[in-house]
């Protein structure tokens, strides 16, 4: 068993990882890294990274790497932030900023409101 603050470091290095490798050398590279990767770490972490990829969040946080291109609204995507985060409007407006400059954000949610948040989050086309 590893100490939490390394596992937590695990997946999410393990997560943008194999989505890098998938989305530049495709999915038969990305399922080999995802092979190699399974075989080193234990089962609780190997499916925390498996969850984590496929639900777009870890524990109380959401990983947002990017805009849907097809998606706009600027004040929307703002919104939502303040919606799902309850920042405020100077903080929203920075992050969404640093996504559509090309920049990864994590936020922090409540573990019980992560399904609602990501939802509402992808809805106005960030990409999580």
């Amino acid at each position: 068993m590893i100490p939490e603050d390394h596992r937590s470091e695990i997946v999410s290095a393990g997560i943008m990882f194999v989505r890098s490798i998938t989305n530049a050398y495709g999915s038969d590279e990305g399922i080999k890294l995802w092979d190699s990767i399974m075989t080193t770490v234990d089962l609780e972490v190997k499916g925390a990274i498996f969850f984590a990829m496929i639900s777009g969040h870890t524990g109380n946080q959401i990983t947002i790497y990017g805009i849907d291109e097809n998606y706009s609204d600027r004040i929307a995507r703002i919104k939502a932030i303040r919606a799902v985060t309850g920042l405020g409007l100077k903080e929203a407006k920075d992050i969404s900023d640093r996504i559509s400059n090309g920049g990864i954000e994590r936020i922090d949610i409540s573990r019980s409101e992560g399904m609602r948040a990501m939802g509402e989050l992808i809805s106005v086309g960030f990409k999580i």
